[in-house]
């Protein structure tokens, strides 16, 4: 039979639960806070003790880089109008680019992937020439007495 014993020494040895003050608590991740920065979030721990690193701008405003516990990097390019990410490089060096009409809303994005050093270009496509084009067309009602809507097209392979 399953006494209470053996269920704790079951439970804290699974390494889900810690027993504190006879008190049985399930492990979750939980974040350090910078008194310095506003109380933003600079490390993220999880269950098991990795920690991932935030870094913000000199504002203290926008995340500029992410370093998870294998010291891997996410860059971030923000733009400070839409205070939103403009690019982010990956762990793996390639790049996402995305563009914003004067309301903030993307109309394009392009997966620009690496840049090769010796061409001088980009492996996949550029924001001129976008991956994904979004189209808003938010007075249709007001100009055509037709339904608001949002039209994306996205092409499947890049450089073409």
């Amino acid at each position: 039979m399953l006494g209470a014993a053996n269920l704790s020494n079951i439970l804290e040895n699974t390494g889900e639960f810690i027993n504190e003050n006879n008190y049985l608590w399930q492990v979750s991740g939980r974040q350090t806070f910078s008194s310095a920065g506003f109380y933003l979030p600079v490390s993220s721990i999880d269950p098991f003790g990795n920690v991932t690193l935030i870094e913000y701008d000199h504002h203290n405003l926008l995340i500029d880089r992410i370093t998870d516990p294998l010291l891997d990097a996410i860059l971030v390019d923000n733009d400070y109008y839409t205070l939103l990410p403009r690019e982010i490089t990956d762990t793996n060096l390639n790049h996402t680019e995305v563009a914003f009409d004067a309301l903030g809303m993307v109309t394009a994005l392009a997966v620009k992937g690496k840049y090769d050093e010796h061409s001088g270009q980009w492996e996949g496509d550029t924001i001129t020439d976008p991956t994904v084009v979004t189209v808003y067309e938010l007075n249709n009602w007001k100009d055509n007495r037709q339904p608001v809507y949002v039209r994306t097209s996205a092409r499947e392979t890049h450089k073409e």
